[in-house]
């Protein structure tokens, strides 16, 4: 029990860093959920067809951020390009995401959900799950890259916003194939099961927070869709 639990909040964690970098760019994103299970049905279906492999875990982690990232591109054009409304797009996404991947293992298996694979993500180092290690290397590089690198100064707002909702989706792709390869042995619609929504409550508590403990944002929104 409680190995499972550092493994669903590492992967919380990974989706909730992928959320506060959309935050800081000026950008709501709601669309958490549906890009955790568009990266969780394609773990899966990847490791199902590949667990012969010894690289199939790798490869289904890859390819689940992957899948998270294009995925998020329509979000990015919808809202940034578009300037369609964030919180109704977001939902949108999210419908659509569970929809799709039950189509798509209607498609692939005849049925709403993916077989059983033999087995997923095992425990690794000091007998500790590579989800956990993951999530914290993942906290370090962005820690550094947010805080110490001064490229925000440099980019357009455009490329900007871009660029975080296409990190913010691979990384809730990369949190949901950890859930699904680590948690389950197939994919069903109850994988997620709201997680992406509590890492997103997770960005606007720390925002919150912030907010009622400093007069003056370190990082302040950088349009009106903050309001």
């Amino acid at each position: 029990m409680i190995s499972a639990f550092f493994i669903i909040a590492a992967s919380i964690l990974i989706a909730a860093i992928g959320g506060t970098i959309c935050k800081k760019s000026g950008v709501v994103n709601i669309a958490l959920e549906g890009l955790m299970v568009i990266g969780a049905v394609t773990a899966a279906i990847t490791h199902i067809f590949l667990e012969s492999y010894f690289f199939s875990i790798p490869l289904a982690l890859f390819f689940a951020s992957l899948s998270g990232g294009i995925f998020s591109l329509l979000h990015a054009f919808a809202s940034v390009t578009i300037k369609a409304n964030q919180l109704i797009l977001g939902m949108g996404f999210n419908l659509l995401s569970n929809g799709l991947a039950v189509f798509i293992c209607q498609i692939l298996f005849r049925m709403d959900r993916t077989p059983n694979y033999k087995t997923g993500i095992s425990t690794g180092i000091f007998k500790i799950s590579p989800v956990i290690w993951i999530a914290l290397v993942i906290l370090a590089l962005v820690c550094f890259f947010a805080y110490k690198k001064p490229w925000r100064d440099r980019v357009n707002i455009t490329t900007l916003r871009y660029t975080a909702i296409i990190i913010s989706g691979f990384l809730a792709g990369l949190a949901g194939a950890c859930l699904v390869l680590a948690q389950d042995n197939q994919f069903t619609v109850n994988v997620i099961n709201g997680k992406g929504y509590i890492a997103f409550a997770i960005v606007y508590f720390r925002y919150n927070y912030q907010c009622s403990t400093t007069s003056v944002l370190p990082n302040p929104p950088i349009s009106g869709l903050e309001k």
